[in-house]
């Protein structure tokens, strides 16, 4: 590793860790973020002291990827601006607002397009935790790279051994926040369902770590392959404890990239099929089926209709704020002015629990067409640097690992509605570029020192 990269590599370490301890919290318990978008103005501005801006140079070769970058920022941002009176009023979906102001006699007054300008506000400040990430490995050679996946599997496997101890003491111990499932695990997170997706990502950083290396003979590397084998069982045993029907189905894809790159490797696809992806699912039919995790057998044969009705009704509520949105973080008061008596609940509804409806919802066409943009973007990069070879390749399986759990996950929850997993999506994000250093190919030369490789 280049002596320049310790310090910042040391510090960016530092705030991941910060950001997976109290960064969890999210909807049911955003307390923790204040103090956390606090320090991290603290690490950026020691971000860009040790290593100051050279995006230049990255900007020319990683244009549309930055774009997109610039336009995740640009929409909450946009959506602060003042706007006078007459433009405000004529807004969709403002006449109701309207005439509650008027009423109170401030009517006349120039407001953002958000209807709540505090939460949108949150959510743009909450974005700097991808952007210390992003930029921070946009700096690295590949070394540095490396010895981040390392650290981010091994903070995973902290957090799943919290979490299966979490589950054992039961009755919501060893928790550290208040409103949360109190019978599943939640390692540091409030949503147990965001959970399973950090040790997902634990599980790709762990194969990156232990398994990436393309230069080594083939066959059956033991050591090597016991540490990987005990990492991946503990990761699903947290995964497991978590209850999570999507999160458990998602790990799948850890595991099937754990048989495939045994397979290649000891040239034995059979038995890489018969030994990873059955062994999990028959020690989890074994467990959620003698009592040992009970609870998560139920939970598992339970159907959420609940969910189907929230989809019905913010699906017939965004066009009415259509084409501006109704601005990042207005979900909540969005939803409840339309909320159906018939589906009240006792706990508040307060997320879509589809990611793709709530970004339609608050942040209209803009949103959707910088989405559309990322997709593509994050497909084409991805897809490059898995071509290129080397640590490129490794880092595009991360990348596009990680960011495909995220995307399918949200489709049924929010897995990015909180600072760690904001982290992760931006260090994933930031992956995508070229590492300093040179071209792919000079950096699959290199990938031999990386820490990925020992």
């Amino acid at each position: 590793m280049e002596r320049a990269d310790r310090p910042l590599l040391a510090l960016v370490a530092g705030y991941f860790l910060l950001a997976t301890v109290i960064g969890g919290g999210g909807t049911p318990n955003p307390a923790t973020e204040v103090p956390l978008i606090l320090l991290s103005f603290l690490f950026a501005t020691v971000a860009l002291f040790l290593r100051p801006p050279t995006l230049f140079a990255s900007f020319a070769s990683n244009r549309v990827l930055w774009l997109c970058a610039l336009g995740i920022l640009a929409v909450p941002l946009a959506q602060l601006i003042p706007l006078p009176p007459s433009i405000w009023r004529a807004l969709p979906g403002r006449t109701v607002v309207t005439g509650i102001l008027d009423f109170a006699g401030t009517g006349s007054q120039w407001r953002p397009l958000s209807l709540v300008p505090a939460a949108t506000l949150a959510s743009l400040l909450c974005l700097i935790a991808p952007a210390i990430m992003a930029y921070s490995v946009v700096q690295f050679g590949p070394t540095a790279r490396a010895w981040l996946l390392g650290a981010v599997a091994a903070m995973a496997l902290l957090t799943a051994v919290i979490g299966v101890l979490q589950f054992v003491a039961g009755n919501g111990g060893l928790k550290l926040y208040n409103q949360t499932a109190l019978r599943f695990a939640t390692g540091f997170f409030a949503n147990r369902n965001t959970l399973p997706d950090f040790l997902t990502v634990g599980g790709f950083a762990t194969l990156a770590t232990l398994q990436g290396r393309r230069e080594e003979a083939a066959g059956i590397h033991w050591s090597r392959d016991a540490a990987t084998g005990a990492a991946l069982t503990i990761l699903a045993m947290g995964t497991l404890a978590s209850g999570s029907r999507a999160g458990i189905a998602l790990f799948s894809i850890v595991l099937l990239s754990a048989a495939y790159l045994f397979g290649r490797r000891s040239r034995s696809w059979t038995l890489a099929a018969v030994l990873v992806l059955p062994a999990f699912y028959l020690v989890g039919w074994a467990a959620v089926n003698t009592g040992a995790l009970a609870d998560v057998g139920g939970r598992l044969e339970k159907s959420d209709a609940s969910r189907l009705v929230i989809w019905r009704n913010t699906l017939d509520l965004i066009p009415a704020y259509l084409p501006f949105g109704s601005g990042m973080g207005t979900f909540v008061p969005v939803y409840q002015t339309i909320e159906p008596l018939d589906d009240l609940q006792a706990a508040v509804t307060n997320r879509a629990h589809n990611d793709y409806l709530e970004l339609a919802l608050e942040s209209g066409v803009a949103g959707m067409a910088v989405l559309a943009l990322t997709v593509a973007t994050v497909l084409a990069y991805g897809t490059r640097k898995i071509l290129a070879g080397g640590s490129s390749t490794i880092e595009g399986w991360f990348a596009l690992g990680t960011l495909l759990v995220i995307a399918l996950h949200s489709a049924v929850d929010y897995p990015l509605r909180n600072m760690t997993m904001l982290a992760v999506g931006g260090l994933a994000f930031g992956l995508l570029t070229q590492a300093r250093g040179g071209p792919a190919g000079a950096l699959a030369n290199q990938h031999s020192n990386a820490g990925v490789t020992r």
